[in-house]
This record gives C-alpha cells, sequence and structure tokens, in this order.
C-alpha cells in the first residue's frame, strides 16, 4: 500500500508533468504564430514587389524602309536580335529572344505583318 508520502509525491509529479506540457504546448502555439506572421509577411513583400508597375520612357525607333535595307535583310536581324542597323538596342518590350529561333520566312511574315498595321499615336 502506498503511503500518505508516495501518494503525494506522485501527485505533485503528474501535477508538474502537466505544468511542463502546458508551456510546451504554449511555446510551441507562439512558434506556430510566429511562423504564420513571417510567412505572411514574405508572401507580401515578394508579391508586391512581382506586380510592381514601371514607368518606361517611350522612343521612336527608326527603322528602315526602304527597299534597299529590305533586301539587305536589316529588318530580319533586327526582328531576330533586338539591335538596330545602327548598333542601339531596340525597347526592353521588344521579345527579341522569343524570334531568335524563328525562321528568316517567319520573321518576313510577321515583318509584313506590323507593317500592315495602321500606325498609333504615342501613348496608346
Amino acid at each position: 500500500m502506498r503511503t500518505d508520502r508516495e501518494a503525494l509525491a506522485t501527485a505533485d509529479g503528474v501535477g508538474n508533468m502537466k505544468k511542463i506540457l502546458k508551456w510546451i504546448a504554449i511555446l510551441f502555439g507562439v512558434l506556430a504564430g510566429i511562423v504564420v506572421l513571417a510567412g505572411s509577411a514574405v508572401f507580401l513583400v515578394t508579391n508586391s514587389r512581382i506586380n510592381k508597375t514601371y514607368a518606361v520612357p517611350l522612343e521612336e525607333i527608326a527603322v528602315p524602309a526602304g527597299s534597299e535595307a529590305i533586301a539587305k535583310g536589316e529588318h530580319i536581324a533586327t526582328i531576330r536580335t533586338g539591335i538596330s542597323p545602327s548598333g542601339r538596342a531596340l525597347d526592353p518590350a521588344m521579345p527579341a529572344a522569343q524570334f531568335a529561333s524563328m525562321t528568316d520566312d517567319e520573321l518576313k511574315a510577321v515583318f509584313l505583318f506590323l507593317q500592315s498595321l495602321p500606325p498609333k499615336e504615342q501613348g496608346q
């Protein structure tokens, strides 16, 4: 049989264990909350950087339109590389990397299509 002293020691041990487990649970809850807050902060910062818009000044690009330039293939090289015949880089919006693998016939078709479009006012 247990004595009163043994029963009291066992009860104290269980009570202490419950307190320890309670504090461990509180600690894990706080850590989980911190992780959720940090994850939310990272998401918001990353999302705002992804959706940021930049003001890019529009520039006129002089594209040679003569039949001599077309015969030389300058238009094809300009569309494919993103570099004008004068050596100046075109606007970064020009998707030269996507046109780099196209054949000359495909690029000629793109050029003829672009020539068929009516000119737009700057800023439209």
